[in-house]
């Protein structure tokens, strides 16, 4: 049985973050960033982090939602994180 979770965008403009899974296949597609929630935290003066830290702080703020198998293993052990042995998502198309 196919099934879509929405992650993102659902009555918001950017945002998108949508897993579609069939069988054993599971597919993200886009991983945009929801404006609202951005300038909730950030303004022209005051910028996310873009690092590794910037990743922890997006989680932090619930601006990314932790999905198993889609981050990288070096990035998993600075947010606290186990890292996977193989990853979950087949393929995250943007």
């Amino acid at each position: 049985m196919t099934s879509i979770k929405f992650y993102g965008g659902v009555n918001e403009i950017g945002g998108n973050r949508i897993l579609v899974e069939d069988g054993d296949t599971r597919i993200f597609l886009d991983f945009g960033m929801s404006f609202s929630k951005h300038a909730m935290f950030f303004e022209e003066y005051l910028k996310l982090r873009y690092s590794s830290t910037g990743m922890k702080d997006l989680l932090k703020l619930k601006m990314l939602h932790y999905v198993d198998g889609i981050y990288r293993k070096d990035l998993l052990c600075l947010i606290g994180k186990e890292p996977h042995s193989e990853p979950s998502i087949d393929e995250v198309l943007l």
